[in-house]
């Protein structure tokens, strides 16, 4: 997975509720970008408009990641989804200035727009998990529902990862491989950690006397670094 895609979905699912009509007068903000804490204080204060408008707002929520592929190295990611609607209905139901748009009617639009949205990165479609729409009353005098949905991630080849060199030795004589074609391996002998600017470019076998601790790591374009063994010559 490229390690900006949850940001560019989230930045992506925002972008999907504010291209709707039904939400020209609505903020719709993301939590990574936004202190959560000031939007709900903002809400209450009514210190932001849109369109003129107040009383209302859509949270996009950072998503919740689980590994499931305990066994598979750089296994899909099984994500949650999830949007959180504020309504301060005092201000709201304002005649002149509020949006007069329901908290919970609000989250069946998210609800309605989301259900088998693709966002960019998602193998699949977005799909609503159980309570799909649920109260959150921790959030009072606010009315605010949460909406929920869960989506899988997709395979990235440039998530592949170098396999890990393999350093044997025998009678001082030091071989390291690994089963990852083109990859280029570098080596250290003073048990630092073998980066581009203190490792060696291993080309072939090499003497090291018993007792020299041996690092390596492997690298290739679009692959992530190997992970580094350790190996002590004899």
């Amino acid at each position: 997975m490229s390690e900006t895609l949850l940001i560019d979905m989230q930045t992506d699912l925002t972008a999907r509720l504010n291209s709707d009509a039904y939400f020209s007068d609505i903020n719709i903000v993301q939590e990574d970008k936004e202190d959560i804490v000031s939007v709900i204080d903002q809400q209450l204060a009514t210190l932001t408009a849109k369109a003129g408008k107040l009383g209302a707002a859509v949270i996009t929520l950072s998503p919740t990641a689980n590994d499931n592929d305990n066994n598979i190295p750089f296994g899909r990611l099984s994500l949650d989804l999830d949007f959180l609607v504020l309504e301060n209905v005092t201000i709201n139901t304002d005649a002149s200035t509020g949006t007069n748009k329901k908290a919970l009617s609000i989250a069946r639009r998210v609800h309605r727009i989301m259900k088998f949205y693709s966002a960019g990165g998602l193998t699949g479609l977005m799909k609503p998990r159980a309570n799909v729409i649920a109260p959150i009353r921790e959030l009072l005098p606010l009315v605010a529902y949460e909406v929920r949905f869960s989506a899988e991630e997709a395979d990235q080849q440039t998530d592949l990862k170098v396999n890990t060199p393999q350093i044997t030795s025998d009678s001082g004589t030091v071989t390291i491989t690994t089963t990852t074609g083109g990859a280029e391996i570098l080596y250290t002998t003073d048990d630092t950690h073998p980066w581009d600017e203190n490792g060696t470019v291993y080309s072939a076998p090499f003497a090291a006397v018993a007792g020299t601790i041996i690092k390596a790591t492997a690298k290739l374009a679009t692959y992530i670094d190997s992970d580094m063994p350790r190996h002590v010559a004899t």
